[in-house]
């Protein structure tokens, strides 16, 4: 021996692996970040659930409007408790960052519900949608279309607006 002592304390843990641990802590971090700002968001504009059937019944031809809302009603009450479901698990995942010791999988499990609950309120959108322009003629069809070419153009103004400002 040289007399020399080291104040390195063995872990055992290799530097690749604490590495890794860090990034993913701080992917999660981010992902929880996106899932909570959606839901503050939602709550700012008190659209929540239902922001997407106002989009779809909005983008409806204007005759036909009225009936596209009695033919999403139904649906107000599934999706607004899906959401509730998702706030929900907004706590679960920030419970699961907080345990100690912290469980990895405990928190891929929530994150997957959340995903899941998310596709689900889709799911049940999309389907009321094919469902209600069946019975829409071609040319009911096409304004509805021609709708959403213009939303959509409208979006992409505005994007190109906001990062010419920036």
């Amino acid at each position: 021996m040289t007399g020399e002592t080291t104040d390195k304390i063995a872990t055992g843990c290799p530097r690749w692996l604490k590495i890794a641990f860090v990034a993913s802590l701080a992917v999660n971090v981010i992902v929880v970040g996106m899932f909570a700002g959606h839901a503050i968001r939602d709550d700012r504009t008190g659209a929540g659930a239902n922001r997407q059937v106002e989009w779809i019944i909005k983008l409806m031809p204007e005759d036909r409007r009225a009936f596209a809302k009695t033919e999403f009603e139904p649906l107000r009450e599934v999706l607004a408790l899906e959401q509730r479901k998702q706030r929900k698990h907004l706590e679960e995942i920030v419970d699961a960052i907080r345990s100690d010791p912290f469980v990895p999988e405990t928190l891929s499990a929530v994150l997957e519900t959340r995903r899941l609950s998310s596709v689900k309120r889709r799911e049940i959108v999309q389907e009321q949608l094919v469902t209600t322009l069946a019975g829409f003629s071609t040319s009911e069809r096409k304004e509805f279309a021609d709708n959403i070419e213009d939303q959509i153009r409208k979006w992409q103004k505005l994007r190109a607006e906001q990062r010419a400002s920036n």
